[in-house]
């Protein structure tokens, strides 16, 4: 009987655990819920608290606004600049007037008439090559097919030369560059925005940072935001400017940037005397609880304020202020593959539009203006198309007109032809160059004469 009562016990006692096991298994989970929604709450809280933070409000801000100017995607074309690139094509005009005529023009007629017959057969045919810090240019007019003269620039280093076909048999060696961006990559420029962007950012520190509650338009409808702003004087400014260039300075790449187009960036430094402005001050405006930013202005004060101001929305605005006064404005409208802009002057009277399309390689700009009588059409047009490996083609046209009073001007229309590989080879032989300040008279005098009879012969 005892062992049965025994069994029966811890039975009895097995049944009881098992039966208070989900009890303590929902308490943990419990437990456990408690757990990440504190957590996610205090990320959540970070995140709010890192966003409103006034240097990541000051680049949201900077951001906004390269973003809204940025109207066309950057098509990647595979060609490694390191390697040599090489450009050769033509361009050609075509001109024309109803203006054109003896009763208009009177005694400049013939003379008028005859350049304009010249262009519109004139044909520039030009072939660019750089390499490893050489760069090459040279440019070919013609007439009807027929070559008048060559113009060649070879720049090797910081050593130039001018050698004109046709014309004198040397290479003129002009004076030495005092500086050259030789070493100039193609993202050297983005880099050297990123750091100038980071340091001004870094330096935007508390002691010129104040924060207000304010209110703007955006779409018509007015809402409440919080303003952040950066402002300092002429002593403040010196000392900002001075803190960006020492920070370009320590960044071994963007000095090596900067330096190899001015040699003299070491010795660079901002005084007071350099800056004519007695205020300077940057603002942006938020709002929600994630600091959303939706406008931006920036105010430069000296013997009159300048203020240029931003506001993002289904039209986004840029307007130009003086002493608060509305000098001009530019409506931007942006969507999938165009832009357009239009653009407003203090009264708020339209001057004008831009239309900016791309479809896949080609991108066309349509601008049409019309200001105090004088209405100016112009459309500039590009298409770029890969023809091989590293090899692209590039057919562009630029066709403007001009009317005044309704009464029309004249036409002209430039073309372009283009193509575009990767590789060059520059054999250039300078060794029988001469110095530019080493030619004799008689060389100087020859050199004219047939630079003369070259154009004699094109206008002919």
């Amino acid at each position: 009987m005892d062992s049965e009562n025994n069994v029966t016990n811890n039975e009895t006692k097995d049944t009881t655990i098992v039966e208070r096991k989900p009890k303590g298994s929902k308490k943990g989970f419990l437990v456990g819920v408690i757990c990440i929604l504190v957590i996610l709450v205090v990320v959540f809280g970070i995140f709010v608290f890192i966003n409103s933070r006034p240097k990541n409000l000051f680049e949201k801000g900077i951001n906004q606004l390269t973003n809204s100017l940025t109207f066309v995607n950057d098509e990647k074309i595979d060609i490694d600049t390191t390697k040599g690139v090489t450009n050769n094509g033509s361009v050609s005009f075509n001109v024309s007037s109803k203006m054109l005529t003896k009763d208009m023009l009177g005694d400049q007629y013939e003379a008028i008439k005859q350049i304009v017959d010249v262009l519109n057969k004139l044909q520039i045919k030009y072939d660019i090559k750089y390499l490893d810090g050489k760069f090459y240019l040279s440019l070919t007019p013609s007439v009807d097919n027929k070559d008048a003269m060559s113009l060649n620039y070879y720049l090797n280093g910081k050593n130039q030369y001018v050698f004109l076909d046709q014309i004198f048999d040397k290479y003129i060696e002009l004076d030495e560059l005092k500086s050259t961006n030789d070493n100039l990559k193609p993202d050297d420029v983005d880099y050297l925005y990123d750091v100038v962007k980071s340091s001004f950012i870094n330096n935007m520190t508390d002691e010129y940072v104040s924060k207000t509650k304010s209110k703007i338009t955006i779409d018509e409808k007015e809402i409440n935001v919080k303003k952040t702003t950066f402002k300092a004087d002429t002593k403040q400014l010196v000392s900002f400017m001075n803190n960006v260039l020492n920070d370009i300075k320590k960044d071994k790449r963007a000095n090596e940037i900067i330096t190899s187009f001015y040699s003299d960036f070491a010795k660079l430094e901002v005084k007071e005397d350099d800056i004519d402005a007695k205020e300077f001050s940057y603002s942006v405006y938020s709002k929600g609880l994630m600091n959303d930013v939706v406008a931006s202005d920036l105010v430069v004060s000296s013997d009159e304020a300048v203020k240029l101001s931003f506001v993002e929305g289904s039209k986004s605005v840029m307007s130009l202020y003086t002493d608060d006064k509305l000098q001009s404005s530019l409506n931007i409208v942006k969507e999938k593959n165009n832009t357009k802009l239009e653009i407003f002057d203090s009264s708020n009277k339209s001057l004008g539009t831009i239309d900016i399309k791309q479809d896949d390689s080609k991108i066309t700009a349509t601008c049409n203006l019309n200001i105090e009588g004088a209405k100016f059409d112009m459309t500039v047009s590009t298409d770029t198309k890969k023809v091989e490996n590293h090899k692209y083609s590039t057919k562009g046209s630029i066709k403007a007109s001009l009317s005044f009073g309704g009464v029309a001007i004249g036409d002209i229309t430039i073309n372009l032809d283009d193509n575009t590989s990767q590789g060059a080879t520059m054999d250039i032989d300078t060794s029988n160059s001469v110095k530019y300040d080493k030619l004799t008279d008689e060389e100087l005098n020859t050199i004219q004469n047939k630079l003369m009879e070259a154009i004699v012969k094109i206008l002919s």
